[in-house]
């Protein structure tokens, strides 16, 4: 049977530097990293819950450890609104400070092998208005839908399938699309969506425990105490639990003290998280062991996928591998076309 796909929307992601250079002078009050946020803005909705999960892992990291290795973790907000402009000028001001990495946001989507066929729906950003891509989508009467968005745009297109009365338990949302706030609006409407998620969901795990404990307990919580747990903000608990024991492996080799942006690097593909690290870190079963190189950045990169009941995300998935086959090929052609556009040369990670 062939099964047609329609992908409700298409978003500009911002792409910013990996690692600073070795040139930014640390800090002397500890490890400086710029907090790029959108809190405000249409894509507020899924900024907000990242942005306090970063916050929070990091006041947990100087509140329960005294910082990494006695060195206190200091951040800094620059809100950009998502917006690509405002982020270059935020990484570019907050660059010389000492930054030793900025964590940036996202990725993007594709089907004649699988034999389905595939019908692309572009959703102009912020994505408010979508009457017309759902007219489309009616006379399509797609099998399954694929969203692929974020911010507002995503609750709006999961109330505009409940107003056709699309079947919710056949519309998929990639990592983007995943989020308390893109389901809660539309009340029971929205039971049975799905998506992708790198942890598990829900607030059950020691992590979070330690979280109430040693950061909203004394005050110091970025957000709601009841937000801890949603979905965004698991994920900003999971980018910032790898920032961190980066930054850790990196002191490994460099020594107690801010790392550079270099130093952080070389961290970062030699980050190791086995099933005892994330235990230590109350983290075993909330998100899967990653092991980073050189050659790999990725470090396995499977996804969950989770469902909405009406109330709470469950998962509803073991951890499902990419199709490196497929993806990885595209990936090493892209890097190497735009390496020699920028005049780079080709990293040899035998000598690394």
């Amino acid at each position: 049977m062939h099964v047609r796909c329609v992908a409700a929307c298409l978003v500009v992601v911002i792409l910013a530097a990996g690692p600073l250079s070795g040139t930014a002078l640390a800090q002397p009050k500890g490890v400086f990293i710029p907090l790029l946020v959108y809190r405000t803005g249409p894509y507020a909705p899924s900024g907000i819950p990242v942005a306090n999960g970063l916050a929070d892992y990091y006041t947990l990291i100087n509140e329960r450890d005294g910082g990494i290795n006695g060195i206190k973790l200091a951040w800094e907000e620059c809100e950009f609104q998502y917006d690509t402009k405002r982020g270059v000028e935020c990484y570019e001001r907050l660059r010389g400070k000492g930054a030793v990495l900025v964590f940036p946001v996202s990725t993007a989507v594709i089907a004649r092998r699988l034999g389905f066929q595939l019908t692309l729906l572009a959703v102009n950003p912020p994505g408010q208005a979508q009457q017309a891509t759902w007219l489309q989508v009616r006379r399509l009467d797609p099998n399954w839908i694929f969203m692929s968005g974020w911010g507002v745009m995503n609750q709006v297109a999961i109330k505009e399938a409940a107003t056709i009365g699309y079947p919710m338990d056949h519309f998929i949302g990639n990592w983007w699309s995943t989020n308390d706030g893109d389901v809660t609006p539309a009340g029971v409407a929205a039971k049975g969506y799905t998506g992708a998620a790198f942890h598990a969901p829900g607030n059950g795990f020691k992590v979070h425990q330690e979280i109430w404990k040693y950061v909203y307990d004394k005050g110091k919580g970025a957000g709601k105490r009841e937000a801890v747990g949603e979905v965004l903000y698991n994920r900003g608990l999971v980018s910032a639990t790898f920032e961190v024991e980066a930054i850790r492996t990196a002191m490994t080799r460099y020594g107690n003290k801010p790392p550079t942006g270099e130093q952080v690097r070389w961290g970062l593909e030699h980050l190791n998280l086995s099933d005892q690290r994330l235990e230590e870190l109350g983290m075993k079963g909330f998100t899967h062991p990653l092991k980073v190189t050189c050659e790999d950045h990725e470090g396995g990169g499977p996804v969950l996928f989770q469902q909405w009941d009406g109330k709470k995300w469950t998962t509803v998935s073991e951890w499902i591998p990419p199709m490196r086959d497929v993806v990885r090929p595209k990936l090493e052609a892209a890097a190497a076309e735009e390496g020699k556009l920028l005049g780079y040369a080709m990293r040899d990670c035998s000598k690394e």
